[in-house]
């Protein structure tokens, strides 16, 4: 980590309310970051960053304290601020992440799939027993009404928009994005252009989109690549949500 890295990021991590600040805390945060960066275990990181023990401590109080979110807030904000950032336009993708055999084994409390059981029966309003196996389940769609819509002028400055491929090309994603006056760069599927050629008059107008806004698109695949360079991000270790979810953001642009 720079000096400048660390320079932003120092003053994000608590203090203690009382005793002297820890003396090794950069050399800590390395330690997490290497970590993650490597996807080893906590016992295997290097002594130069300091006991391993104290290591996962201080990342575990952090994740606690929500500090890596304020410091992908905090970045965000920078880069905001020097113009290097917009959301004038923004990119939709999605990923996996694999989980590795040592992620598995974690204890769920009684609370926590009773929890689970009264959720499921409340949305899918049968028991759980009754109930299709999870990877069948299909959310019910809600129900629709019509409602009078009035045209509108299509001249004025460029509106927001979001990018994403032909995987997110709905009905449902594109009236969202319009009930919120938000421009969705998303192209047709083949098939829906088929069906809707079908219909004839009564299929509704081709879905357009702008091609040169579309181009811009590929920034969010390049940024999960980028991300997924991280071991210990790209294959999830930990046992429970705790410890992988608060994951230090702010290396994967290092």
């Amino acid at each position: 980590m720079t000096d400048a890295e660390w320079a932003l990021i120092e003053p994000f991590l608590p203090v203690a309310a009382t005793g002297p600040l820890p003396r090794r805390v950069r050399d800590q945060f390395n330690g997490v970051l290497w970590r993650f960066r490597t996807g080893s275990g906590w016992r295997d990181v290097p002594d130069r960053y300091g006991p391993w023990s104290t290591i996962y401590s201080r990342f575990s109080g952090w994740a606690r304290a929500g500090v890596f979110q304020d410091l992908m807030d905090a970045l965000i904000a920078e880069a905001a601020a020097r113009g290097q950032v917009g959301l004038e336009l923004v990119s939709v993708d999605s990923t996996i992440v694999r989980a590795h055999h040592e992620s598995a084994g974690l204890a769920v409390a009684g609370e926590t799939l009773d929890a689970l059981e009264q959720a499921l029966t409340e949305e899918k309003g049968v028991p759980l027993p009754q109930q299709p196996p999870v990877l069948r389940v299909i959310r019910r769609r809600p129900v629709r009404t019509r409602v009078a819509q009035t045209r509108r002028t299509r001249t004025g400055p460029q509106r927001d928009g979001v990018a994403a491929d032909k995987a997110y090309s709905s009905k449902g994603n594109r009236a969202c994005l319009r009930r919120r006056r938000i421009t969705a760069v998303i192209p047709e599927k083949t098939d829906q252009q088929a069906n809707r050629k079908k219909k004839g008059s009564t299929g509704g107008r081709p879905v357009t989109y702008d091609i040169e806004r579309y181009k811009q698109r590929n920034t969010v695949e390049r940024s999960l690549q980028k991300i997924k360079t991280w071991r210990g991000l790209a294959t999830r270790h930990d046992k429970s949500p705790e410890s992988y979810e608060p994951r230090p953001n702010t290396g994967t642009g290092s």
